[in-house]
């Protein structure tokens, strides 16, 4: 006899017990006053949900939470006074150099001089002095917070679709040390 016809045989008992004053009567889940009736039965039983074999329906997942990151690579200060500032990271375009009075994420290029950016968030005006190799990062969609310097970036995993592309490449690894090795054992500046 399987679980199911012993299922089935206790509702049969319970159904017969005291008076049945109408076959399709409505039952009512103790407590609640809600009815329960033979279809409510006939469900249950149909989806198995008392069969031991049956899957669980599987962990609540909370939702997925991104990071994001920019960081000062490096700044060019061409013959001609003309100054490009040189970024990194998932939410940096790093196929091109930003300007005075480019936007980079939520920020606005203020000022760029030798190793150092500042950068202006215009919702609330605070002004930030960026070295090379310092930067923000960011949760989900919440505001940018300075991070400091690439070396002491917080760490932490993305997940998500893009979890992959959030990790740093061995070359951009390798760039980003030699890059730190520099500004911390010498105090020159870049040509001009």
């Amino acid at each position: 006899m399987t679980r199911l016809a012993v299922i089935f045989g206790c509702f049969a008992a319970l159904a017969a017990i005291g008076p049945v004053a109408n076959a399709q009567r409505q039952r009512t889940v103790p407590g609640t006053g809600a009815g329960f009736g033979e279809a409510d039965i006939q469900a249950i039983a149909a989806n198995g949900i008392f069969d031991p074999r049956r899957a669980p329906a599987g962990p609540i997942l909370p939702p997925q939470v991104t990071t994001s990151r920019f960081s000062l690579n490096g700044v060019i200060i061409r013959a001609n006074h003309s100054a490009y500032a040189f970024f990194s990271g998932d939410a940096a375009d790093m196929s091109r150099g930003y300007i005075v009075s480019d936007r980079i994420n939520d920020f606005n290029v203020a000022k760029i001089s030798d190793n150092t950016v500042t950068l202006v968030n215009p919702n609330n005006q605070q002004t930030y002095l960026l070295n090379v190799g310092e930067g923000f990062t960011r949760l989900g969609t919440n505001e940018w917070v300075f991070a400091g310097s690439a070396s002491t970036l917080p760490v932490m995993e993305a997940t998500g679709p893009d979890a992959e592309s959030a990790a740093a490449s061995p070359a951009e690894a390798r760039l980003r040390a030699k890059r730190l090795a520099d500004i911390n054992g010498s105090t020159t500046s870049g040509a001009k």
